[in-house]
């Protein structure tokens, strides 16, 4: 068996965990869901990210205070890193059928900065030799380093609420032949926070606790077919 199909039947056996341990639950998951949700939304806004056009009423920030937007889409909390950058406008959008590739790094929601959040599972080399250096024992063996494929929607590689909330994200734009942009204009660079029902609920997974929120980052998108 290669690694590639070993590492896609995992996945597929991580999208089903999910969906069991969301039915097992019940009332507790509903306020374990809560609980995440507010610290989720804490998290953001300590860094100057708010939903988009929910501003709080009482004591809202001043435009130098906010650094971002977050939606909050099918239940998943989702941050465009750089949203705001130049020339994002106007993009093709992706819709549910198309067939992407991108690089992951999934990590385990602790409530601080992105940065200081442990990862799970990735495809990304770079981090992969970083949790490797600080974390000889931590085994990435069958961990990928190519772009995962999906087609948007019901691939059943990755969990359906992060394929929910991809619906919309740019793709980047690698026309050489653009003289504006001769090396092409990065896609997304999207965070995407899964409460545990939308994660896997109250099965361990890998190395992530049980009624775990889970942040997936997901850069260098590329449009394969649409």
């Amino acid at each position: 068996m290669t690694v590639c199909r070993y590492m896609r039947m995992c996945l597929v056996a991580v999208t089903l965990l999910a969906a069991a341990g969301m039915a097992a639950c019940g009332g507790k998951m509903s306020e374990t869901v809560n609980t995440a949700q507010e610290k989720i939304s804490t998290a953001l806004r300590s860094q100057g990210i708010y939903e988009r056009n929910n501003l709080p009423e009482d004591n809202p920030p001043t435009p130098d205070q906010i650094n971002g937007w977050f939606d909050i889409v099918g239940g998943a909390y989702r941050h465009i890193v750089n949203e705001d950058r130049d020339n994002r406008e106007p993009r093709y959008e992706i819709e549910r059928g198309d067939s992407i590739a991108f690089m992951f790094d999934g990590r385990i929601f602790s409530g601080s900065s992105f940065g200081n959040m442990q990862t799970f599972y990735t495809n990304d080399e770079a981090r992969i030799k970083t949790i490797v250096t600080n974390n000889p024992d931590f085994d990435t063996k069958y961990w990928p380093t190519t772009p995962l494929r999906i087609k948007v929607g019901d691939d059943p590689a990755i969990l359906k609420s992060l394929q929910r909330a991809l619906i919309s994200c740019r793709a980047g734009d690698g026309d050489p032949s653009n003289d504006d942009e001769p090396n092409g204009i990065a896609s997304d660079e999207v965070r995407v926070y899964l409460t545990p029902d939308l994660a896997f609920g109250d099965r361990m997974v890998y190395n992530v606790p049980r009624n775990s929120t889970i942040v997936f980052q997901i850069t260098d998108i590329e449009i394969i077919e649409n």
